[in-house]
């Protein structure tokens, strides 16, 4: 089986982001002038300078995070296609999933912005002022990990994040988080901040899912032209499945990532390229699939791209 036949992409999504990141491509690509562009009209302020002039930790706001990491993994996927590839499934990480569902033709970029700005300003509006975070915890499975959520009795913690077979990540309140990481200690579980500042894909985004989803009744969405692996579910979306429904599950449902891929793996997927600031979501391909020759992974720079 030819893997340029089977490629799929992959888009990353929060955590990916830094300092500098598309500025390269920005000034060489009239593609990429566009979209960002795009972004900064939809969410009134300067995207690209945000991106190439802004602190570690400007960034790491959600309301900075979002449209600027969609930018970057837009252009990513715009100056694959500007190169003659093509693709045959997609899938994005989180946030990552709303450039799959352009790449997949459910939408165009305008309404992805659109989307993502929606999803932002009921995630800024609804949740309150607790201290919030993420953790990624290494070498642990989610039974156990939901075992130490359920010991932790000052704060909130849930496991939010399949990330691989060696990695999942957890959300919650400071509190909880802290007292989690002590639990994980005693077990031997090592654990890292993410850089995040709310609880994303857990219950504690009740509120936020609710208005995203008054949100999302008035945009169009379109069937996906390719197979369209998405968070909710770990799998390609079934034809009598609701798109808008899983966006809005998203928000506290865990992503299921190493389901999904898995799942691309089993259906014949073998090429995987990543379009991202950052190789994350290749880190969790090899850590989820392992080194198999059949098992490829681009990195865009690398193509001449």
């Amino acid at each position: 089986m030819n893997p340029v036949n089977n490629r799929a992409l992959l888009f990353g999504g929060q955590g990916t982001q830094y300092p500098g990141m598309g500025k390269e491509i920005y000034n060489a690509h009239e593609e990429c002038r566009h979209i960002f562009a795009v972004a900064s009209r939809i969410f009134e302020r300067d995207i690209a300078r945000l991106c190439f002039n802004g602190k570690q930790d400007t960034l790491n706001k959600t309301q900075n995070t979002q449209p600027a990491v969609l930018a970057v993994d837009l252009c990513a996927y715009a100056l694959a296609k500007k190169a003659g590839h093509t693709f045959h499934a997609a899938a994005g990480f989180s946030l990552g999933e709303y450039a799959a569902l352009v790449a997949a033709g459910v939408t165009d970029i305008e309404g992805a912005f659109t989307m993502v700005k929606w999803r932002t300003e009921s995630m800024l509006e609804t949740m309150n002022d607790r201290p919030y975070g993420m953790l990624a915890a290494i070498q642990i499975s989610v039974e156990k990990a939901e075992g130490l959520c359920r010991r932790v009795t000052e704060g909130e913690v849930f496991v939010s994040n399949h990330n691989s077979a060696r990695q999942l990540s957890l959300s919650g309140d400071l509190p909880g988080l802290r007292a989690f990481r002590k639990l994980a200690q005693e077990n031997g579980t090592v654990t890292i901040p993410l850089h995040v500042n709310q609880p994303f894909h857990c219950r504690l985004m009740e509120p936020a899912a609710r208005g995203y989803a008054e949100k999302l009744k008035s945009i169009p969405l379109k069937s996906p032209a390719i197979p369209l692996y998405m968070n909710a579910v770990g799998r390609a979306v079934m034809p009598e499945e609701d798109i808008r429904d899983l966006l809005v599950r998203q928000v506290t449902a865990p992503v299921l990532w190493k389901e999904t891929l898995e799942t691309m793996y089993a259906d014949g997927l073998l090429s995987f390229w990543e379009c991202s600031p950052k190789s994350v979501c290749s880190r969790f391909l090899k850590e989820t699939l392992g080194n198999w020759e059949y098992v490829y992974r681009f990195v865009l720079q690398n193509e001449g791209i």
